[in-house]
């Protein structure tokens, strides 16, 4: 499972390429939830889904297909879908303070703000 030290950004711990990867899909998951609680309620659309590698054009692109068509997905925001299906996250994807500063950095590195609800 990957740990993100929020302190660490530039990865001066020199973490292995793997770890690196796992812990910027981990980013990915904290980001989608926060922008998905900043924007509830506003009509707007956050989310993220999983992408595997060993995986053809067609097969990557399905989930990313059925979450722009799927009209029953239309309210669902900030959530993890895999194969076209919601799948719960764990561990420290559910951190809601983690996901906040995860953010806060986003912005201060951007230049970048987005309003808080």
């Amino acid at each position: 499972m990957a740990n993100l030290d929020i302190n660490d950004m530039k990865n001066d711990r020199k973490l292995s390429n793997f770890s690196i990867y796992a812990i910027s899909k981990l980013c990915n998951i904290l980001f989608s939830k926060e922008l998905a609680r900043r924007l509830s309620g506003t009509g707007k659309w956050g989310g993220l889904q999983e992408y595997l590698l060993l995986r053809t054009i067609e097969e990557g692109a399905q989930t990313t297909i059925h979450l722009a068509v799927a009209p029953e997905l239309e309210k669902i925001t900030g959530k993890y879908f895999s194969d076209c299906k919601e799948k719960a996250v764990k561990g420290p994807a559910n951190d809601i303070t983690l996901a906040k500063s995860l953010f806060k950095i986003s912005e201060e590195i951007t230049g970048v703000t987005f309003s808080k609800t």
